[in-house]
């Protein structure tokens, strides 16, 4: 890879319950720097992060957001974008019990899209909000 050229990372905290981050940068040591005073991270040293390559995600290096359902199918889980506080999974979105959408724009610092459940889509869809 060329120098100054952009690589994915996730990063985590074994003291972190508010969630990873992905992240582009050149090294892990500027991948950490870069999110240690994001809310997620809040009362974590660097040395407390980790950073892991994902080079599958290398190529979003310029939007920096990856899709969400990129995201959903190695496992992660988001709320409900109608603020139900409903958990959704990848096994939701199959059982068309929830919904991937690009309603709403920059609700997150690394994620294209958004999820609904279905109970919320219909209510969106009720007041012609959908």
């Amino acid at each position: 890879m060329e120098k100054g050229k952009l690589k994915a990372y996730i990063v985590t905290s074994q003291w972190n319950e508010n969630g990873d981050l992905i992240t582009w940068a050149e090294s892990s040591g500027k991948a950490k720097a870069s999110v240690i005073n994001s809310w997620e991270f809040h009362g974590n040293d660097y040395t407390d992060l980790r950073a892991k390559r994902i080079k599958d995600f290398d190529k979003y290096a310029d939007s920096k957001k990856v899709p969400i359902e990129e995201l959903l199918k190695r496992g992660w889980w988001f709320y409900c974008g109608g603020f139900c506080g409903t958990e959704i999974t990848q096994d939701n979105i199959d059982a068309k019990e929830a919904f991937v959408t690009r309603r709403r724009e920059d609700i997150n610092d690394f994620v294209d899209g958004d999820v609904y459940c279905d109970r919320c889509k219909a209510k969106l869809e009720e007041c012609g909000k959908w």
